[in-house]
């Protein structure tokens, strides 16, 4: 009897188990997602791409290859409910397309070299994103694809497109789409927008051409949301936004805030306030953070903003920038001899005993001179101090006057040099790539950081105090 038990009560274990196995099989075939299509265009590409959308980046999660016929498959299981992005490899938003899965829903497509359109079966969210495609191509168009269009060509498409654009509504049956929907068609439309006056043109809009549209762009309202999160170019966009504020002047900013606009560090507070979506903060602030030179300045930044770091990825970037920095460099610096403004040369070996920071730049570089106003403050604070500023002119040797009536005009202080022909030894020396650039050397001469911070980077206080 016993065993009979046992017989029975293994033969009902087994078939529980088996239908456990077997419902989960096929609760897992449902949420997988067919992508099918074609592209009908030529390619150097042999594969297609699927993306994640994540943190304002678009990040592969997988891939088909593409058959003679231009065809391809693949099937995926979507992590969540969201917009992904199918397209062919390579930057910005060129070649690729969002489009919306569940688990389990199917995509059919054509593609080609800058459109796309639904074929056979779609979902309803998949279809509504094809009539806002038709809608808004033509701005697209002229935005990513026709570098020859400028202002003159766009703006008039937009105008008029405006009100159809304002009319449109997702009217799914899907609340979450609709919401995430309505984000990606601000998106769309502020970014092919600004990326437009942003990119390589042959004429550019002066500020009065503007229609009224730029003017409206509200980053605040805008940074309310996770928009600039859930856009595969959407930090780019807020870049770009940023900048067409400022051009507009659309936004409340102090003299002194338009200056520090142009440092991601020194302008970071600013931003920070603007923005309230919480991972957008915390993308601004792991950004700001790669142009941090020094460990020291790297952990006093983070004892003011790691808690704005709420995302896995960003707290591993930020860690990652900091594991890279090195906190000294044990070199000597290599010795230079430059003719001053007077006609006294002066050499890197003459300055030993003084901390040195030196300013590499040129009088037809705008960076360099937007730099001026905190290299003054710099030498006004250490003023007396065992430090010695030096600013070096890379200037072409023909512009030799231009470099002395800027130092006039300007009444710069510091020991200033001009580099002349010796520029191409001096700039391969100190490994310049790109002006500004800023170098501290030790009081015996030792290389304490090249390509330092900026005069305008509190991170530089920190290694002058350091080193004095």
């Amino acid at each position: 009897m016993k065993n009979r038990i046992n017989k029975w009560l293994f033969l009902w274990l087994s078939f529980f188990l088996s239908t456990s196995i077997f419902s989960q099989k096929a609760v897992d075939k449902d949420c997988i997602s067919i992508v099918e299509g074609v592209l009908k265009t030529a390619s150097s590409s042999s594969s297609i791409f699927l993306y994640e959308i994540a943190l304002g980046v678009a990040t592969k999660i997988d891939s088909s290859k593409i058959d003679a016929q231009g065809q391809f498959r693949f099937s995926f299981a979507p992590p969540k409910e969201a917009f992904y992005m199918l397209g062919l490899d390579g930057m910005g938003l060129r070649g690729r397309y969002m489009f919306y899965f569940k688990p389990g829903d199917g995509l059919n497509v054509e593609m080609d070299a800058s459109s796309f359109v639904l074929i056979g079966k779609n979902t309803a969210e998949n279809k509504a994103l094809e009539q806002w495609h038709e809608l808004i191509l033509p701005l697209q168009l002229m935005s990513i694809y026709q570098s020859s269009a400028t202002h003159a060509d766009y703006f008039p498409v937009l105008e008029s497109t405006l009100p159809k654009i304002e009319a449109f509504e997702s009217t799914t049956s899907n609340e979450a789409f609709n919401k995430a929907f309505d984000l990606k068609r601000k998106a769309d439309l502020t970014y092919f927008s600004v990326n437009l006056i942003m990119s390589p043109r042959r004429s550019y809009p002066q500020k009065e051409d503007f229609p009224d549209f730029y003017r409206k762009i509200d980053i605040q309202e805008m940074g309310k949301t996770s928009i600039f999160m859930d856009y595969p170019q959407g930090m780019v966009m807020l870049n770009m936004c940023e900048y067409v504020a400022m051009l507009l002047e659309t936004e409340n900013l102090t003299a002194e805030e338009k200056k520090m606009m142009g440092d991601p560090i020194a302008s970071l507070d600013i931003k920070l306030n603007k923005i309230a979506d919480p991972l957008t903060q915390g993308e601004l602030v792991v950004r700001a953070s790669q142009y941090l030179k020094s460990k020291d300045g790297f952990e006093d930044f983070l004892s003011k903003y790691e808690r704005f770091l709420i995302h896995p990825r960003q707290k591993l970037r930020a860690n990652k920038s900091l594991q890279a920095l090195t906190s000294e460099v044990v070199e000597k610096a290599a010795d230079f001899d430059f003719v001053d403004i007077d006609g006294k040369n002066i050499s890197l070996a003459s300055l030993r005993g003084k901390l040195v920071y030196i300013d590499i730049w040129a009088t037809w570089c705008a960076p360099c001179i937007q730099q001026i106003p905190y290299m003054r403050d710099l030498e006004k604070k250490y003023h007396g101090k065992d430090i010695q500023f030096v600013s070096v002119s890379v200037d072409a040797v023909r512009d030799n006057q231009k470099w002395r009536n800027f130092i006039a005009k300007e009444s710069l202080k510091g020991i200033q040099l001009f580099a002349g022909e010796k520029s191409d030894k001096f700039k391969s020396d100190y490994k310049v790539a790109g002006i500004p650039h800023f170098v501290l050397i030790g009081k015996d001469g030792q290389l304490i950081m090249n390509n330092a911070p900026r005069p305008s980077s509190p991170e530089i206080l920190l290694m002058i105090e350091k080193a004095l």
